[in-house]
């Protein structure tokens, strides 16, 4: 690694103070983040939880390049990538076998201009990129609860010829143990779940 990611990480504050808005996590955004929306944690905790948003709203995270100096994401355009200095870019292992050409599911026709905004922000975000492969998967968009698209790229002829990894996840009674007694608390809100870590070059024709 260039550096050591953690090393100029703050020490946890013992009495954190009250929220203020800042540059990036305005009021707004803050309170969209419904924190204690179940009244589990104590006012401390979620003053805590504030100041470690706050102190990296707008910190460059040694491990996302500069295509995003932002801890946090909203839109298309705030999403960061991995530094390849610390995460090699994906390659996907796959047998001998034909390129597919997949045929799209129709989009109906009330959905297509907004299909296409969807794909010009991923494009401008440098998700998405022209290409001339001879691979063509399905793409199709599906309704999310909020009533928003999701563009959905159908994988399954790149998994049917995919070499299976063998690594396996380790034993979740080994990793408990190391909890015992102890207090643990966490929230993930994935804006993208996968698109922060880009493929190798000669995997980007599969997909």
């Amino acid at each position: 690694f260039p550096s050591d990611p953690l090393a100029h990480m703050k020490r946890l504050p013992t009495r954190p103070p009250s929220f203020t808005p800042g540059k990036w996590l305005t009021q707004e955004r803050f309170d969209a983040l419904y924190l204690n929306k179940d009244q589990f944690l104590t006012l401390e905790e979620v003053k805590l939880a504030a100041w470690v948003m706050k102190e990296h709203e707008m910190a460059f995270c040694s491990l996302v390049t500069v295509v995003c100096p932002h801890t946090f994401a909203w839109t298309e355009s705030e999403i960061g990538r991995f530094d390849p200095a610390y995460f090699d870019p994906v390659i996907f292992p796959t047998v001998p076998h034909v390129p597919w050409q997949e045929k799209n599911i129709p989009i109906p026709p009330a959905l297509q201009d907004q299909v296409i905004d969807m794909l010009h922000s991923k494009i401008a975000a440098g998700t998405y990129e022209p290409s001339q492969s001879s691979y063509r998967s399905r793409v199709f968009a599906v309704t999310k609860k909020s009533g928003e698209l999701r563009l959905v790229i159908d994988a399954r002829p790149l998994n049917s010829v995919m070499i299976r990894s063998s690594t396996v996840p380790p034993l979740t009674e080994h990793i408990l143990e190391d909890y015992g007694v102890r207090g643990c608390y966490g929230l993930l809100n994935f804006y993208r779940g996968f698109e922060q870590h880009p493929l190798h070059p000669k995997s980007r024709d599969y997909t």
